[in-house]
């Protein structure tokens, strides 16, 4: 791609990329705000996606049913009931794998959440990313990075997703290097530690998704239960299942808004749900037993949260999740560190 290739149009965009909108907001969301919040979500998308392209999946909300239905009907969308609550991974799957099967023309799938925050603007900056890197690898999987995890989410959730990603990036890199190569990186922004890899905002292209949303639950399940793996490991299950079968990984940054309007994040026990995950990342991506607790160490001692009495305590039951989601007898070995900095 010549340096001029790079600036594609909305008319390019239009007909080659759609996007999925797993639909669920908590119990307790005012009627109103639910309506805001996907209006403001699927606000302009006619500009940039054909709205036979654009497929609203509903995982279970009662609540919301008829106002999905109703936008869905009168702007062309493509729709998907689920009678029960499934998840955000398996919403996901069902919509991508809609798309990929009804839709042969679509060549990028995009995954925007229904809270609001993935602004239809920013698309057109993802897409452009993953034409380029797609033609230059041939498969990609396209991150929209937030510049703050702490600012809308607040400091203890980017702390925990902080974690999340530290391991996670290890993990990948262990892998990498035990199959005789390297994580490529190249097209991930170069002034982070980490990649979003928990960033909601995602564009596949579709020989990545064709790889990576796939109903071979039991083979990837590990420490999750059926219920866990399709509620807890939305991001990650895609990233790793993504790098295991040949996708490169690419970042972009967008906008986020400083506050979540609504979050999910309270339904589920922090220790189990960051424990649950990241125990499935180490097995996941063959991270020797012996190795797996001291690679979640060394992340859990350089946290801020460490340095606090409930933040210590939370990361201990998530250290205890993680070992016995693995079979491991937890290791006793002090996490202090040296007691100067």
């Amino acid at each position: 791609m010549g340096l001029m290739d790079g600036y594609l149009s909305q008319s390019d965009m239009s007909g080659r990329v759609g996007f999925v909108v797993p639909v669920w907001f908590p119990a307790d969301t005012k009627a109103s705000m639910r309506r805001r919040l996907l209006e403001v979500t699927l606000q302009d998308a006619e500009a940039f996606v054909r709205p036979k392209h654009i497929c609203l999946v509903n995982d279970g909300d009662a609540e919301s049913e008829d106002l999905v239905e109703e936008l869905s009907q009168s702007r062309g969308f493509q729709r998907i009931h689920l009678p029960e609550n499934r998840g955000k991974e398996y919403a996901v799957t069902l919509g991508i794998r809609r798309l990929l099967e009804k839709e042969p023309s679509l060549e990028f799938l995009a995954v925007r959440d229904a809270d609001g925050d993935h602004f239809i603007q920013d698309l057109p900056h993802l897409f452009r990313t993953a034409v380029a890197v797609h033609e230059a690898t041939g498969s990609v999987l396209a991150i929209g990075r937030r510049n703050s995890l702490s600012q809308p989410m607040g400091w203890l959730r980017g702390q925990l997703e902080t974690l999340q990603n530290r391991v996670l990036l290890d993990a990948l890199r262990f892998n990498r290097a035990q199959a005789g190569t390297v994580l490529d990186l190249r097209f991930c922004v170069s002034y982070a530690d980490f990649p979003d890899f928990q960033s909601g905002y995602k564009v596949y292209s579709r020989s990545a998704a064709e790889r990576i949303f796939r109903f071979e639950e039991a083979a990837r399940r590990g420490p999750f239960s059926p219920e866990e793996f399709w509620h807890y490991g939305t991001e990650s299950v895609s990233v790793v299942e993504g790098v295991l079968n040949g996708v490169t990984l690419a970042e972009m940054n967008r906008a986020t808004y400083r506050g979540q309007p609504v979050s999910g994040f309270g339904a589920f026990g922090a220790n189990e749900f960051y424990g649950s995950v990241i125990a499935w990342i180490l097995w996941r991506l063959g991270i020797p037993e012996t190795e797996s607790v001291l690679l979640l160490d060394n992340h859990i001692a350089r946290l801020d949260l460490w340095f606090q009495p409930e933040g210590r305590g939370l990361l201990l039951k998530i250290r205890e999740t993680v070992a016995s989601r693995l079979g491991l007898a937890t290791p006793s070995h002090p996490l202090q560190g040296i007691p100067f900095l």
